[in-house]
């Protein structure tokens, strides 16, 4: 049966879960205590967190649409117009960073421009063209294809996506694979972008956008989470030892373990929340730059130790800091909208 639009609580509260998961992967909370224990949770286990958003993402947009062919280009592009301007706004506001670091200089408009359509022009920043693009791409296959074909199709890009990113060992061993890999290379720095990594995760959030009755129950998708989960954490520890990754985002069990996890996340129900929407939006947006903020007042004050040198208060630091900044920006956006209209805006 179809479940209410006010029923997703689970995902909305889960995006935090995620958001935090972000952060952790780009603090490295356990690095103080186990390097190998922090490699189990930063660089496998928290790489549910982006495909999750993506699912999402896919879920909200086709189950929104009421018509069989799927979301009409004029809702797309309003989806997608809203993305640009929040990648636009993101992009603004680490610019001081940017010319901080000498980024300009460094890479050149070239260098801009594949950063800004593939790689983002900050580390966590890629999200939002892969998302854009990702998007344009699924749509459009699912108006074209049938279903099937577009599983066939996304899963094929995210297989290639595999050989650049944790399975590019494989590359290594063969030479003309390796050089076309080394072409592809200089058009991004990573295959998680939205030519690979983000297609499929949309896909599966729309096939369970459009198609309610197809998720489990809620044990039978804990279970099937859990299962994946297991054997996603096993294929990253075999890959890590073979010293095959060259990235580590993309994994063969992380595309069945986040589909079970969205579908447990549907089945547990819930009212849904937009200030949660909203807040873990902008914590995976201002994450980085209280990174900075942290690193800067720690040196200051002298409180390295406790905020650098440890790496779980570093983690909880940074956290609560880019969740209040978070919440204080869903609170101004939240009452702008609540205002009544001015003379020139009725």
């Amino acid at each position: 049966m179809m479940t209410s639009r006010n029923n997703y609580g689970a995902i909305d509260h889960f995006r935090i879960i995620a958001a935090i998961l972000v952060i952790a992967i780009h603090t490295r909370p356990l690095a103080t205590y186990t390097v190998y224990g922090d490699f189990l949770l930063t660089g496998i286990l928290a790489r549910l967190a982006v495909p999750f958003f993506f699912m999402a993402s896919g879920f909200f947009l086709f189950r929104k649409s009421s018509e069989p062919s799927g979301p009409s280009w004029k809702m797309v592009h309003r989806y997608a117009y809203r993305i640009g301007l929040l990648y636009l706004l993101s992009i603004l506001i680490y610019l001081p960073v940017n010319l901080y670091a000498g980024y300009f200089k460094e890479f050149g408009w070239l260098g801009l421009v594949k950063d800004v359509l593939f790689d983002g022009t900050l580390y966590h920043l890629w999200y939002f063209p892969a998302l854009f693009l990702g998007i344009y791409l699924t749509v459009y296959l699912y108006k074209k294809v049938p279903f099937p074909l577009l599983f066939a199709i996304t899963g094929l890009l995210y297989m290639i996506g595999l050989l650049g990113d944790s399975y590019f060992g494989i590359t290594i061993m063969s030479p003309r694979l390796h050089a076309i890999y080394s072409q592809l290379f200089t058009i991004f720095d990573y295959t998680r972008n939205g030519l690979f990594f983000s297609p499929i995760f949309l896909a599966l959030g729309a096939s369970l956008g459009i198609r309610p009755g197809s998720f489990h129950s809620v044990r039978v998708s804990a279970v099937c989470f859990a299962v994946f989960l297991g054997l996603m954490l096993a294929e990253g520890v075999l890959l890590e030892r073979h010293g095959w990754p060259r990235h580590d985002s993309m994994y063969v069990f992380l595309v069945p373990a986040a589909y079970y996890l969205f579908q447990w996340l549907i089945s547990l129900l819930g009212k849904s929340n937009r200030n949660l929407r909203q807040i873990s939006t902008w914590m995976y947006i201002v994450h980085p730059l209280i990174i900075v903020l942290v690193r800067g007042v720690s040196k200051v004050t002298d409180l390295s130790w406790l905020l650098l040198s440890n790496s779980v208060s570093h983690l909880v630091s940074v956290t609560l800091l880019s969740a209040l900044v978070a919440i204080v920006i869903t609170k101004i956006g939240a009452k702008q909208q609540a205002l009544p209209p001015s003379a020139g805006q009725c």
